[in-house]
Order: structure tokens, then sequence, then C-alpha cells
């Protein structure tokens, strides 16, 4: 139709097949109605005209097959889409903004379902001047985008548009992408996602080459250029990320957009991942991750093959909430709430720079935290990625937990050991790790440390507990290569008990000097096998203090503040003298002859069992 007129299909079910409508800054009205009423155009809550369908009981089915509707122009047009089904194969909506005024919406609404399937194509409102895109707004019990695309980008000075889906239950599986991102001045749009009963983000496709891969499966936004990028909120019962990803990534000057999560649940499964980036060209800042979870939070797993993000190239990529700064421009913080928090099987939590900008910090509060099999939670100068050694010349930040039971660290991954870690490879300082809960147990390889590979000083363990258990390989540990070692400062209120566990600081080469321990406070120490020392090479050694009500050490455990080079650290351990001897019994040292005390013979003997009857009470005639 003509420029800025409206153009509406009113019917039953019906199919738009090989079409193409067209209503450049005008208005597109989809309706399917299944019974008898009537059609009231009004001014609703989005502030232009939509159609009123409250007279009809039932909607229809609309499908759009190899299709297209637009309402491109300057200012670009409205689109109105009801019915009881809406589907879309290899078809798209187009309300792009070419001119300086803000453009119009795209308002999709139905009783049962909406599908957008078809790759590179879907429902996109783009901004390309001054005016901002139309928003797009999204109802339906059921949503699912298998390959499709909701998209309101800028690439103009106007920002994007707002997405706004609601939803009991919405599916982005296999290449599927929601995103509003700024590929100019302006900022992108917000994201914001309710989906009542669950929201899940997949994508199971397998490929082992470069000319097979695809994007994986995406929510979020990302700044190309000056323009921020915007934000992405998500409030469902349950998340589940099956190798996919929720992202928000600053490419150029711009700043990241912030993710927040409100979710009953959250599972990241087969390399779902999580992630704010700041990338090596980028000034701009990181966008942080806030999480609030009712219940569990369950990271573990990889997905095999190679995978396309919308950072890198990942072979095997592993489950991960993961913050960095590769520019600098600082990473963003991670804030993670939860009853319950899992980091299985290699996956990880990590705030990191490899850049000049900081690293983000990290903070955790639960009731429980159980990192197993080879998973850790970290923040690094520097790092490791893809085999590749990225040198960080920003500080790394504070990684900061708290739960309110336990927090269980144990099991051997496929590359290292479980672990809350923080470590600096080039001359940034280490950062700092700070742990309250009432029971931490440290088990098979189970570590908590802090490293420095570099000249920068190793960041310090500041761990308080009602009980601590290091076992079997389980370590608390400082360590410096050159610089100066980290401090251990440990207290706790009950039991400290290492068995072949160790508290350890050291320092490998060089006049740093070696980390000073603390432990204050606990009721017992035993230790069975365990070590605690605090060594240097040419520097001093590093100082143990110890205050306990009972320490108890077997012969092969050890207290060791030493310098191979430079001068010996102190050992002071304040503990009450218990003299044992006092509190043992000496036994006989004779044996008696087992072969001389055979049994008198004598009748068997019974057991009987009677009712309870009144006892007599007993007198004493004495």
């Amino acid at each position: 139709v003509a420029s800025k007129s409206n153009l509406s299909l009113v019917g039953g079910n019906f199919t738009l097949q090989d079409a193409t409508l067209s209503a450049s800054s005008g208005q597109i009205n989809l309706v399917s109605v299944a019974s008898k009423g009537e059609i009231i155009p009004e001014r609703g809550e989005l502030g232009v005209q939509t159609p009123n369908i409250s007279n009809f009981t039932k909607l229809g089915h609309i499908e759009m097959i190899n299709s297209r509707a637009e309402t491109t122009g300057s200012p670009s047009g409205g689109i109105s889409i009801r019915g009881d089904q809406f589907w879309m194969d290899n078809s798209s909506i187009h309300a792009d903004n070419l001119g300086d005024t803000d453009g119009k919406y795209i308002d999709i609404q139905t009783n049962e379902s909406i599908q957008i399937q078809g790759k590179y194509f879907g429902v996109i409102s783009n901004s390309f001047g001054k005016g901002d895109a139309g928003h797009i707004f999204i109802n339906t019990p059921y949503l699912k985008i298998d390959q499709g695309t909701i998209d309101t980008s800028t690439k103009g000075e106007g920002n994007g548009g707002n997405i706004d889906i609601k939803a009991t239950k919405i599916d982005v599986i296999e290449g599927g992408i929601i995103a509003s991102d700024s590929y100019s001045t302006g900022n992108g749009g917000d994201i914001n996602i309710t989906a009542t009963e669950s929201l899940s983000v997949t994508d199971k496709r397998i490929f082992l080459t470069p000319e097979q891969a695809d994007f994986t499966s995406t929510i979020g936004s990302a700044s190309l250029d000056k323009g921020n990028g915007g934000r992405t909120t998500i409030n469902t019962g349950q998340l589940i990320m099956d190798g996919a990803a929720i992202s928000s990534n600053s490419h150029v000057s711009g700043d990241a957009g912030e993710i927040l999560i409100n979710a009953d649940s959250i599972d990241m499964i087969n390399g779902g991942t999580m992630t704010a980036t700041v990338m090596s060209q980028s000034s701009g800042q990181g966008g942080s991750v806030t999480l609030n979870v009712k219940e569990k939070i369950y990271i573990t797993g990889f997905r095999p093959g190679l995978s396309f993000t919308t950072t890198d190239v990942f072979e095997n990529l592993q489950s991960a909430i993961v913050l960095i700064t590769f520019g600098t421009g600082n990473a963003g913080n991670v804030n993670l709430l939860a009853k319950e928090l899992v980091v299985d099987n290699n996956a990880s939590i990590a705030t990191a720079t490899t850049g000049l900008g900081d690293a983000g910090n990290l903070t955790i509060e639960v009731d429980n935290l159980y990192v197993n099999n080879g998973g850790f939670i970290s923040n690094s100068s520097g790092g490791i990625i893809g085999g590749k050694i990225f040198p960080g010349f920003g500080p790394a930040g504070t990684l900061k937990i708290t739960a309110n039971n336990e927090i269980v660290v144990s099991g051997q991954g496929a590359f290292s050991a479980s672990g809350l870690l923080t470590n600096t490879l080039v001359s940034a300082p280490g950062g700092n790790i700070e742990i309250q809960t009432n029971k931490l147990t440290l088990a098979d390889g189970g570590t908590i440390s802090a490293d420095s590979l570099g000249t920068g000083d190793a960041g310090t363990l500041d761990i308080k507990a009602n009980t601590i258990n290091l076992t079997d390989g389980g370590n608390i540990t400082t360590s410096s290569a050159y610089a100066a070692g980290g401090n251990i400062a440990v207290t706790t209120s009950g039991l400290l008990f290492l068995r072949d566990g160790q508290i350890t600081t050291s320092v490998g080469t060089g006049v740093g000097k070696g980390g000073d321990i603390t432990i204050d406070n606990p009721i017992f120490i035993v230790m069975d096998g365990g070590k605690i020392k605090a060594q240097a090479d040419a520097g001093h050694g590093g100082n143990i203090n110890v205050k306990s009500n009972q320490f108890i050490s077997s012969p092969d455990s050890l207290i060791s503040a030493s310098s191979k080079l430079g001068i010996d650290g102190q050992v002071r351990i304040d503990s009450p003298d218990m003299d044992m001897a006092g509190f043992l019994v000496i036994l006989p040292g004779g044996f008696v002859e087992a072969s001389m005390q055979n049994c008198n013979t004598r009748d068997g003997s019974s057991f009987k069992v009677s009712p309870r009857q009144r006892t007599v009470p007993f007198e004493n005639k004495n």
C-alpha cells in the first residue's frame, strides 16, 4: 500500500506463502479469528492503534512461509498480529527506522504459541538514522525460536528498541538469537524476558570443522562502536542453558550492558556459558552479572566440537560464567545469590583481566557451595585461554564467598584439581580471597590458593569457619615465583583438622619474603600427617602464629618457617602444655598363655523373655 497507509488482513486461518506485505511508515495488522465478533481499532497501552479482539471467543492460526511483512520507512511503521497460533518459516517481519523520529512498535500476541524458524529470518526492528528503533512486544504462552532471530539493533545515531517478551515457556534452539546490539553511536536496547515456567536456551549441534560451524544459540547484547550495549533482564522459573550462551560484550569504546537474572533454578550444562567481555581493542567498561536464584545453580560439562560465540571460536567449550577484559576497560563484577551452588566437571566461574583493565570482583552468597571434579572459581590477572598464555597488566579482583552451611572443594578434573583460586601471571598484584562459612572441607586435592607466577605479589587468603577439614591432599596455599608471598589468616572457633593436608606459603626464587600464616582461636588443632609451612628462597621465611586451646600433632606432621638462603621465620604456638602421662593408665607388661586358660565344662546357658509384670519392691533385711 501507499506510504503511511494501513494494511489489514482479517479472517479465519490463513497462510502467507511467497508473499510480501509492505506499508512504509504505515501500519500492518494481521488478525485470525475462529468465532463471530467485531474488531474495533483502539489506541492501546503502546500509544498507537491496535486491533481490539476482546469480542471473539476463539482465534485462529496465521502462518508465514517464505514471506515478508515490512513497515520500514522514515520513520518505521507499526505491525500488530493477533491469533491463537503464529508460525514463521523462513519469513521476516521488518520495521526498520530510516528517519530522524522514533520508529513504531512490533506487537505480536497469541493465545497458544509463536514459532520463528529459519536461519537469518525473524522479527527485526533496527535503527539506521537519528530516530530510535521501534520496540518489539511478544506475549504468548509458548515461544519457540529455531535458528530464527528477534533483533532490535541500532546502526545509526538512534537507540535500539527494547525487546519485551512475556510467556509461560520459551525455547531458543539450534542457533536462535535474541539480541539488541549497537553498531554505531546509538545505545543498544534493553532485553526483558519473563518466562514464568521455563526459559531454555539450547544448541546440541556438533561442529567438527570451521566450515560447518555456526553461531551458538544466544541471548544478549553487544556494543560494537561508541554506543553502549543494552541491559538483559530475565525472570523465569527454570533457566536451562545447554550448549548455549547469554552474553554482553564491548568491542570498541561503548560499555557492555548488564545481565540480571531472577530464577528459581539455573542449569548450565554441556558448554552453557554466561559471559561479559571487554575485547582487546575496547576501552569500554564490562557489564556486570547478577544472579538471584531461589534454589540451585548447577554448572557442569562441556560442548564437544567447535563453538562459535560472539567473541571467539572454542574447542570443547566448558560450561562457565566468565567476565573478562582483554582491553583497557575494566571487567564487570559477578554477584551471585542462591541456596546451593554446584560447580562440577571442569566448569568454572571466573573474573579476569588479560589487558590493562582491572578484573572484576566476584561475590557469592549461598547456603551450600560444592566445587567438584576439577571445577573452579577464580579471579586472576592473566590467564590461559585455549592453550595460549595471555598476560594481564591490570590487578586481579577480590573473590568473596559467604556460605551459611558448608563449602566443599574436592576431586580432580581433566586439567587440574578443584579450587577457589586467585593468581597473577605478570607484574600486577594478585587478588584476595575472603571466605566465611560454618564448615569448610578441602579433600582429594581440593585447594584454596593465591599464586603469583610473575613479579606481582601474591594475594592474601582470609578464611573464617567454625570447622575446617583438610584431608587427602586438601590444601590452603599461597605461592610466588619471584615476588612476595601472600599471607594466610585462618580463624575458626571449632576444629582445624589436617590429615595429609597442608597450609603453606612459599616463594620459589628471589628475595621476596614468604607469606605469614596466622591460625587463631580453634578449640582443637589435630594434625595427622599434616603440614604447616612458610618458606622462602633468598628472602626471609614467613612467620607462623598459632593460637589454640588444644594442639595435637602426629610424629609425621610438620610445622616449619624456613628460608633456603635468608633468615628463617619464627614459629609461635600459643597452646596450653599438656602432660598426657598423667592421664594414661599403665597396663601390666606380662602376658598370659592363652592355651592355659581353657574354660571349665558347664551346662549350656539360657535366656528367657517373659511378659512385663509388676515388680515387687526389694526389701533390705540387713
